[in-house]
């Protein structure tokens, strides 16, 4: 296959530092002869066949797919501690969970989990190298924002400290969970602060602990809630607004992180400070998803060739 071969030497504490292309580079003694091998998939398309595509998982209108796949080995030449070459081998693995519509409320509900990582060898590289998962949580578990024009969320798996460089993937299997909204309710807020929390929608209570509107046309709002963990719907806090007496948009604000406590969700949202120029504060308005559908993608691949 028709890999792209470099060999990157990085500088580190004032090590002498080039880059070359590994058939001309002589490497140092002790060095295993491999250079920077790196191997992409782009676009869902293998370099080693045109034909392939990485597979769509498609629900209710979502699509879940791998992107790219990336194979890498990186020498670095020190001067200090024992002579010779150092390496490290990874592998990056990204996705997107998308709307081709561009009209859809949902979210991925955590990290993806790795079920099975196998190289053309059978080695378990999930098993035998250190690698992280993305996105965590909070970022994790918020909702794209079709108004503000965002159709997709991106997830992978970074694998670093390889045992070995793979020549390739033999099965690679990616659980990813979201969530669809199935229905959205709209709530007017009060203009003065609440003394306890009260039931906003099923199973969601919350209250404006803090309202005030400046003589020069500012305003600012305090908002906390509580969403249970027990029986019930479990509904979700998407966003909060100030509304002009037109019905138009002065400002948009998201949930920022969540407190998850053995019995509830627990948040509390600050907008601070907003000018209202010429226009007059017409409404608070919430914004509540009170069902959320769940479902986990299996996304799956088999046989993908990385190095030559």
């Amino acid at each position: 296959m028709g890999a792209t071969r470099t060999t990157r030497l990085a500088t580190l504490a004032g090590t002498l530092a080039a880059t070359a292309i590994l058939a001309g580079l002589a490497l140092p003694s002790g060095a295993c002869p491999e250079g920077v091998v790196t191997s992409n998939f782009r676009g869902g398309v293998s370099p080693a066949d045109d034909a392939h595509h990485f597979d769509l998982q498609v629900w209710e209108g979502l699509v879940c797919q791998f992107n790219s796949i990336n194979a890498s080995t990186t020498y670095s030449i020190q001067n200090w501690g024992q002579p010779g070459a150092r390496m490290n081998r990874s592998v990056s693995i990204n996705g997107a969970l998308f709307d081709p519509s561009g009209q859809r409320l949902y979210r991925m509900s955590g990290p993806p989990r790795i079920r099975e990582l196998i190289d053309m060898d059978g080695a378990d590289l999930a098993a035998t190298s250190q690698y992280s998962l993305y996105p965590q949580p909070p970022s994790g578990t918020g909702f794209v924002h079709p108004t503000n024009g965002q159709t997709s969320v991106t997830f992978g798996v970074n694998m670093y400290a390889l045992e070995h460089a793979p020549k390739g993937i033999k099965r690679l299997a990616l659980e990813v969970d979201a969530e669809l909204a199935a229905d959205v309710v709209t709530v007017s807020l009060p203009r003065e602060p609440q003394p306890e929390l009260v039931e906003l929608a099923p199973n969601f209570k919350g209250r404006v602990t803090n309202f005030v509107v400046t003589d020069d046309g500012r305003v600012s709002v305090k908002f906390e809630y509580r969403i249970g963990l027990g029986d019930g719907p479990r509904p979700a806090f998407y966003a909060i607004e100030l509304l002009d007496t037109t019905g138009a948009v002065i400002q948009t604000n998201y949930p920022p992180q969540e407190i998850v406590t053995r019995d509830a969700i627990v948040g509390v949202h600050h907008t601070q400070n907003v000018g209202l120029g010429r226009r007059e504060l017409g409404e608070i308005r919430l914004t509540i998803v009170t069902d959320l559908i769940p479902h986990t993608f299996e996304v799956v691949e088999e046989d993908l060739p990385l190095l030559d």
